[in-house]
């Protein structure tokens, strides 16, 4: 049997404190010591934590809804610092790509919270910052900061969750899964998945085919031309090759017109 895919399942599960013994049961670092617990009960405690920060998450977006949608009628007249500004409107952006997100890929308790939030993020984005108190413009990327790590927080929640359901399975079935590999991957990354030996290889196995190139280079004409007889051993003369730029040479200005090398509009300068 191929223990390759419940290996891996394994070492991944333990990186976030999961040490797993079989699908039955587990042992979680806690408290600066492993317990030994049921794989379902951590199952059930994780879908806990989940919906705890879930309702976190929805106070918190609420909260951003009521501060930007405050009235903002008299805005600022304070001189801003320009990172504080700055902070604000990349945060106010940032907030608005994950207002499209969660519209379409979360669940909310409150169904219209989503697209509330979305439509709110997008009259702010379509204002100037002169439109915003003081206090909105340093808090919004507070909100932000928040709103972004219990996201993660949850994803991370959602991701070791469907690891341990995935380790319930057992290692047999678990080991028949093979794990796909990405192939034809285009842009820098591409070409990862080679084998090592076609993209690094030991110098001997072109060695010998790579052995008379520098002879070769040193033997081009553009090297060669005009030494030919150079170190000849009867005495014959060679300088190398001479190029005889005529544009260099000199000429008497006042008969530029028929001595000057150089091409020009003799109808203008005549």
């Amino acid at each position: 049997m191929n223990n390759k895919t419940w290996d891996i399942l394994t070492k991944e599960l333990a990186i976030y404190g999961v040490k797993l013994i079989n699908a039955e049961s587990c042992e979680v670092y806690l408290n600066e010591n492993f317990i030994k617990i049921p794989t379902n009960r951590v199952i059930s405690s994780i879908n806990k934590r989940i919906k705890y920060n879930g309702n976190i998450f929805e106070t918190t977006i609420q909260e951003t809804i009521s501060l930007l949608s405050a009235n903002q009628s008299f805005g600022t007249k304070e001189a801003i610092d320009k990172l504080v500004l700055n902070y604000f409107i990349n945060s106010t952006k940032d907030l608005y790509d994950l207002s499209w997100f969660l519209t379409n890929n979360f669940t909310f308790n409150n169904k219209n919270l989503g697209k509330q939030f979305c439509q709110v993020i997008r009259s702010s984005l379509n204002k100037d910052y002169t439109e915003f108190s003081r206090e909105v413009i340093l808090e919004i990327p507070k909100y932000k900061i928040s709103l972004d790590w219990i996201f993660r927080k949850m994803a991370l929640l959602s991701y070791i969750k469907n690891l341990i359901q995935f380790a319930r399975l057992g290692p047999t079935k678990v080991s028949q899964i093979s794990i796909k590999t990405a192939r034809g991957i285009s842009g820098p990354w591409a070409n990862l998945d080679l084998p090592m030996l076609e993209r690094k290889y030991p110098w001997a196995d072109i060695a010998e085919e790579m052995s008379g190139r520098e002879n070769d280079k040193k033997k081009q004409r553009r090297y060669r031309k005009g030494f030919e007889h150079y170190n000849d051993p009867y005495g014959r003369v060679g300088e190398g090759h001479y190029w005889r730029e005529e544009r260099n040479a000199p000429f008497s200005w006042t008969e530029k017109n028929t001595e000057s090398p150089y091409p020009s509009r003799k109808m203008l300068s005549g």
